[in-house]
């Protein structure tokens, strides 16, 4: 677990470190699995999927709740796997744990999605481009506002 050193999981032997951005990249290629387990409400939903996306970059095999973004990024079987039961977690994760070439091939799909969706190969071009329509639309010629005309009405002493 990379996070808090803190963390506890009742009859599972854990062994939790502290998130550093310094160690992030040798912290992750020491895992075999990729876990990213989330509870479907909406704050979960909201979150992006840069766990998932760290994991499948590294060509680690994923296993996620069908939660938020996840949905788009994980295809069941082909990529990662989804699990969102118990029962779900513990076939998926047992099928990996007794697979070295399921783990093989999950982490190699996992890989070809990031470079092809998610990887700043693709994505600065799109980036690139957004920023490039904000700035023409900036500098391109607007009409003016109408001013407001006010009239001044003299008091005429009635």
């Amino acid at each position: 677990m990379i996070g808090t050193p803190t963390y506890k999981l009742d009859g599972v032997d854990v062994e939790a470190m502290q998130w550093r951005a310094d160690t992030e990249l040798k912290d992750l290629h020491a895992i075999d699995i990729g876990v990213m387990p989330l509870p479907d409400d909406n704050w979960s939903k909201g979150k992006c999927g840069l766990k998932a996306l760290q994991f499948m970059a590294l060509g680690i095999p994923t296993v996620c709740s069908p939660v938020g973004v996840n949905t788009e990024i994980i295809q069941d079987g082909e990529n990662g796997f989804m699990a969102g039961s118990e029962d779900e977690w513990v076939e998926k994760l047992g099928r990996l744990v007794h697979s070295a070439e399921l783990r093989r091939q999950l982490g190699r799909a996992g890989r070809r999605t990031v470079e092809t969706k998610y990887s700043a190969n693709v994505q600065a071009p799109r980036v690139f481009e957004l920023l490039r329509s904000v700035v023409l639309d900036a500098g391109r010629e607007r009409v003016p506002r109408m001013k407001r005309q006010t009239t001044r009405v003299q008091d005429q002493g009635s």
